[in-house]
């Protein structure tokens, strides 16, 4: 198992990176497209617009597809890496403890149902996503402790609330 969530985490990451080098390459793109065509109408020049105007479209269209792509793939790649880190470095998992403010059900792209949690940390909100099996039997108000690794908490535990008793009194 610890080897199949290495090369998922690595797989991602790697869709994730050479999304990014899209982004990169189409953006240059179209900076450099929109520069020629600025030159060209400061020297008034005879100029073909449609080449330019079909490739500064064709970098935009790119440009806008990868960051939208790029979004879903990070978050992917991030969940990935949460759970390869659970698996083999726990210890470097870190340690969030609040009360649950808000909780939200959302379906994401390769993961299924996840949850996105607000908690309350130090009157602070905090938001993470987590799967929606690790809260069951918590509900709103409950004070929880998340392990988590970048936006994911990966592992849920339920805080005992130990009443208030009055130690004077003995």
């Amino acid at each position: 198992m610890g080897q199949d969530l290495r090369t998922r985490a690595d797989a991602w990451t790697n869709k994730r990176l050479r999304l990014q080098r899209t982004m990169r390459t189409s953006a240059v793109l179209t900076l450099a497209v929109g520069t020629v065509a600025l030159w060209q109408l400061l020297n008034g020049t005879d100029t073909r617009w449609l080449p330019l105007l079909l490739l500064g479209g064709a970098g935009v269209l790119a440009l806008f597809l990868s960051m939208m792509a790029y979004a879903n793939t990070t978050l992917v790649a991030m969940y990935f890496d949460a759970v390869r880190t659970l698996a083999e470095a726990p210890e470097e998992l870190d340690l969030v403890t609040g009360t649950i403010e808000a909780v939200e059900r959302l379906q994401m792209p390769y993961i299924g149902a996840v949850a996105q949690v607000t908690l309350s940390v130090a009157d602070q909100s905090v938001r993470y996503y987590c799967p929606s099996k690790l809260l069951v039997g918590l509900r709103q108000q409950d004070r929880v402790r998340f392990y988590t690794h970048d936006l994911f908490a990966i592992r849920t535990e339920a805080v005992v609330q130990v009443p208030d008793t009055d130690v004077s009194a003995s």
